[in-house]
């Protein structure tokens, strides 16, 4: 996995498994000039187009919609770190990033990341894996829809790979959360935009 970032921070990641974890409300939050991390990311919407559809009452008389269907999957606000499961240089780009995490464990790192943060966030369901990517104007029925591992397609070139953290019932993310893992010196290595490597 490459975590993409700055300087100020990513050592830290690499030395003492340092990794900061966002409210997801957040990137809702950002300047709307972000686009690579812009997203409302508690909501997701699709649409299927009023061409194909067909409704119909009971006693079979047809019924034409005046617009789009729209479904929407919600989530409460969880904690959220994003990775990408692509070395790409224009992605250094995109996330205004001089450096590069490379993960070269990334079963491990999940392993690591669910106990560092069972003390703080006990109760909350810890899940990880690679986000959904979808077309909000081809709704199929049997494809994955959830809020927190789906995006629009928009963001596919990011390859994005994520671990969540959901509340139980009657609590939400607010906020941030560091959560330190332990060195990762023997499973991860640290890169700048040219390939060069750091640490």
């Amino acid at each position: 996995l490459f975590r993409y970032g700055d300087l100020g921070w990513t050592p830290r990641a690499i030395r003492e498994g340092t990794f900061r974890i966002t409210a997801a409300y957040h990137y809702r939050e950002l300047e709307r000039t972000d686009d690579a991390r812009w997203d409302d990311e508690l909501n997701k919407h699709s649409f299927l187009p009023r061409r194909y559809l067909r409704i119909t009452t009971r006693n079979g008389q047809e019924i034409r919609p005046n617009g789009d269907v729209k479904r929407t999957a919600s989530s409460p606000n969880y904690f959220v770190l994003c990775m990408s499961c692509e070395w790409e240089s224009d992605l250094f780009s995109a996330f205004s990033a001089n450096s590069c995490l490379v993960i070269r464990k990334p079963e491990q790192l999940a392993s690591l990341l669910g106990a560092g943060a069972k003390e703080e966030l006990d109760g909350w369901l810890f899940h990880d894996g690679p986000v959904h990517y979808f077309d909000p104007y081809e709704w199929k029925a049997n494809a994955p829809f959830d809020a927190a591992l789906c995006k629009d397609f928009r963001f596919a070139y990011q390859r994005e790979y994520r671990f969540i953290w959901v509340p139980p019932p009657g609590q939400c993310a607010t906020g941030y959360k560091e959560l330190e893992v332990g060195s990762l010196s023997e499973s991860a290595e640290l890169y700048d935009a040219h390939g060069t490597r750091l640490l």
